[in-house]
């Protein structure tokens, strides 16, 4: 199973400053994809059936990657690729 096919939600991490065995409960972040070529590779997400018809979005970023949004949730960042670069069949969008 691939970490993208689901979002594991909230976890307990260790912070810094707290007491030995005391942990914060932190969203998990959307994965970032590094090394991403959408000319040779695809990715395929699984969205929660009541994002079957939320807006897909392909944001750019200052910092020269993408963002993959579907509604108001971030799927993933890939590293050095632009909205642009991304072909339509690059990736893959399956309800569970």
């Amino acid at each position: 199973m691939s970490p993208l096919d689901h979002s594991p939600g909230p976890m307990a991490i260790p912070a810094p400053g707290l007491a030995r065995g005391q942990t914060v409960i932190a969203p998990v972040l959307a994965p970032v994809i590094d090394g991403f070529d959408p000319d040779t590779e695809t990715l395929a997400f699984t969205l929660d059936p009541d994002e079957d018809d939320a807006p897909l979005r392909l944001r750019d970023l200052p910092d020269g990657s993408c963002r993959i949004e579907i509604g108001d949730r971030v799927l993933a960042i890939l590293t050095g690729i632009r909205a642009d670069d991304i072909e339509p069949g690059a990736l893959h969008f399956d309800c569970a």
